[in-house]
């Protein structure tokens, strides 16, 4: 009994230092600085303040507010056949090649050699692109759609582009964001390998996988 004690003791003091590992690394981990300063570099000090409030009516319980922008495929009534890149907010779905085509990302400059990957059909082009890219692009939309945005004439007082891509959700179907052409490990990702090991006993990340 007292050897099965030790055992339980031994293996929870690991399980403290592997969630202790995984949180410092987490903090650190550019995915969770989700808001920008003025140069739209992330940073992390913000996570303990309120959200931000957007001009555009979100429901309270969606699951797409200024924090959460992910990217996607879509068709819609503008365009029933061709897919195109669109990013989620609230209960709309923001059309991002009609976005661009109006120049929408003007005020971006460091997007502006690369429009074209938002009339691409899939994500592959943007995700290419790289983390930085990402970051300022998502950094960006989530400025144009903040309350009191200093970009208001980008969207907020613009009918027409809002009209042409500010799409209720749904009035749009989503499509496969990515064209996968080979064999995909999941495993290669440090969120998806720590969370499979927090399963086992004790909770290790296996060395070999750095």
């Amino acid at each position: 009994m007292i050897a099965s004690f030790f055992n339980f003791l031994f293996n929870f003091i690991l399980f403290l230092g592997t969630l202790r590992s995984s949180m410092l690394r987490t903090i650190s981990n550019p995915l969770l600085q989700l808001f920008v300063n003025r140069s739209y570099s992330y940073n992390i000090r913000t996570l303990t303040m309120a959200p931000p409030k957007s001009w555009l009516s979100i429901p309270a319980d969606s699951h797409f507010s200024l924090s959460n922008i992910p990217f996607g495929i879509i068709t819609s009534k503008n365009s029933q056949v061709e897919k195109r890149p669109a990013i989620a907010i609230g209960d709309h779905v923001l059309d991002l090649k009609a976005f661009s085509l109006s120049k929408g990302f003007a005020s971006l400059p460091s997007i502006q050699k690369h429009l074209d990957v938002f009339s691409q059909p899939t994500l592959n082009a943007f995700a290419a692109l790289g983390r930085p890219v990402h970051r300022e692009v998502r950094a960006y939309i989530q400025d144009v759609l903040t309350e009191n945005t200093r970009l208001r004439a980008v969207l907020q007082d613009n009918e027409s582009l809002r009209k042409e891509a500010l799409l209720p959700k749904h009035e749009t179907k989503c499509h496969l964001p990515m064209q996968i052409g080979d064999y995909t490990d999941f495993w290669a990702g440090y969120n998806h390998a720590i969370n499979v090991g927090y399963s086992r006993r004790p909770p290790l990340l296996q060395l070999h996988w750095y």
